[in-house]
């Protein structure tokens, strides 16, 4: 599938040790793009977008490299990146880069050649500073909420091109688009207080441009009503190889309701045709089927790139139903997974939400809609939508992808799906569902039981009279996170904390790494990373490591 969540999670902290070349020319915010063009000075041009909808207000980062590789899935350790310092370093808020805005973050000459992989550089924010290079702040709220990297996280990112680019010398540039998906890559945890910090978990999707192409519309409700969609989301969807629908772009409408989806890349998957999902907390979900996206592709610079599919008005369509809001929630273990939801609409199965579980808890929510479902085949005349007659309103299937979180992983998580109603058929209910994932190869059979736990404990020596420290642990398999998670405190001049790692798979070799982090002002700083040698697990409790800790 074209969308891969290419990021690790939980791995060791990585240093950006990476081979400098090229100079970077920073444009312009608000492009569109404009497909090939001949230029003067740069053969590659790097543009930024975001493909989401969430409950920020603003999720801005700061980005100080890019670097291009021509192997595929080059490690973001090797040494052999061709790579470009944006100095100074360059400060987005995502989610002003939605409805098809893009910023034009660098203009790069390169080496011409055919490259494969490409990788992206945040700044993480300085420990003990009030100015942070990367932070959110939440819908009706100005405060900023620092985003850290937190144990494990690295602060870069290295992705496969969804096809390999050529980077010529004769004065015409390529355009790629990388798709930085805000919502996705902020993830919560919250601690035993009830306190919420906010992680960033960088997810990168890279786009050519010179092959996209858009959709345009407006998903209004009328003027006098009083049924305002909630967490209003647009979708375009592509069918993947196991038959359901994936998630390409997905945007906020504008405050008149208009959208634009872009870019949208004519490609294996799609063949340059998308559905349109239309989702809401509180309306009926809404298809717009087979729209036919031109591209940038052998167009004049002036040509329209977008299909529309014009002006819808929810509350007018006979068909749709306005209802109000049930909840699914639960926990998913190992904590920090994924949960998706789906829901059948014309005999297609799409995706129409997708967040992680938070970090400590394992806790997830969705609000969602039980009103019924309707969709019409795209035209560009009127379109007539019909209620879905097989599908009962309100139902839905939630599963746990986990086996696309990381696109070199070795060790996958089994898919669990559940499929629920989130009405009686007279009210909104709430459902309350837990999922536990054990590993599996690629072909879905269970390598283990997650029968295995590691224990062992953290001491402080010589900490200050009055600090206190946190300390995270988390278990590695051949290098990837595969489950468990836990944290102690320690506070004094001597102190000692048990830990216990849960939920490991039986027979696997691990290595426990403990991070030592500092909470202050909501941000964290890492002071060391201490790592145990190999344990070969076995069933039940495993004597882990001792880790000592001295100031």
């Amino acid at each position: 599938m074209k969308l891969n969540d290419l990021c690790q999670f939980l791995k060791p902290f990585l240093q950006s040790i990476l081979a400098l070349c090229g100079v970077a020319i920073l444009a312009a915010c608000g492009s569109s793009g404009s497909g090939n063009s001949a230029v003067s000075g740069y053969n590659v041009a790097v543009k930024i977008t975001d493909a989401s909808g969430c409950d920020y207000n603003h999720v801005v980062v700061t980005i100080d490299k890019v670097a291009f590789n021509n192997r595929l899935n080059a490690s973001k350790d090797d040494n052999d990146w061709t790579s470009v310092t944006l100095n100074p370093p360059v400060t987005i808020d995502l989610l002003q880069l939605q409805n098809g805005n893009t910023l034009n973050l660098a203009n790069l000459n390169i080496p011409p050649g055919i490259y494969k992989s490409f990788l992206l550089s945040v700044v993480p924010n300085t420990p003990g500073s009030s100015t942070y290079n990367d932070y959110v702040t939440l819908i009706n709220s100005t405060q900023k909420l620092p985003l850290s990297f937190p144990p494990g996280f690295p602060n870069r990112v290295a992705i496969n091109f969804n096809k390999e680019i050529t980077v010529s010398s004769n004065g015409t540039a390529s355009n790629i688009v990388i798709d930085f998906d805000a919502c996705h890559s902020v993830v919560t945890s919250t601690d035993a207080q009830g306190y919420i910090l906010y992680f960033l978990k960088p997810r990168l999707v890279e786009v050519n441009e010179d092959q996209s192409g858009g959709i345009v519309g407006t998903i209004t409700t009328s003027s006098t009503s009083v049924t305002t969609p909630e967490h209003l989301v647009v979708k375009a969807e592509v069918k993947g190889k196991d038959g359901n629908y994936y998630v390409v772009r997905q945007t906020r409408p504008n405050p008149d309701g208009s959208f634009k989806l872009y870019p949208l890349e004519y490609d294996d998957d799609s063949k340059g045709v998308y559905d349109v999902v239309v989702v809401s907390d509180n309306y009926g979900t809404l298809a717009v089927q087979d729209v036919i996206v031109p591209t940038h592709e052998d167009a004049p610079l002036s040509a329209t790139i977008s299909a529309s599919i014009g002006t819808i008005q929810l509350d007018a369509l006979p068909a749709v139903t306005w209802s109000t809001t049930g909840t699914f929630t639960g926990t998913i273990t190992p904590k920090g997974n994924d949960v998706r939801i789906r829901e059948t609409i014309g005999g297609r199965t799409y995706q129409v939400r997708r967040r992680h579980s938070d970090l400590q808890t394992g806790v997830f929510t969705f609000p969602l809609s039980w009103g019924a479902t309707i969709s019409a085949a795209y035209s560009t005349g009127n379109m007539t939508f019909v209620a879905d007659s097989l599908t009962t309103a309100g139902s839905y299937t939630a599963d746990t992808p986990t086996g696309d979180w990381d696109n070199d992983d070795q060790m996958v998580l089994n898919n669990q799906p559940f499929h629920f109603r989130i009405t009686d058929g007279t009210k909104a209910l709430t459902i309350i569902h837990d999922f536990t994932l054990v590993p599996v190869d690629y072909f879905g059979v269970p390598l283990s039981s997650l029968t295995s736990s590691v224990s062992g404990t953290v001491t402080a020596v010589n900490l200050p009279a009055n600090d206190v420290e946190k300390v995270f642990l988390i278990a590695l398999i051949n290098g990837k996170f595969v489950a468990g998670i836990d944290e102690v405190t320690l506070s004094g001049l001597t102190s000692r904390a048990t830990y216990t790692i849960d939920h490991l798979p039986e027979g696997a070799v691990a290595t426990v790494e403990a991070y030592i982090a500092d909470f202050e002002q909501n941000s964290t700083e890492t002071i060391t990373v201490l790592k145990s040698s190999p344990i070969t697990l076995g069933n039940g409790s495993n004597i882990g490591p001792d880790f000592t800790l001295t100031e």
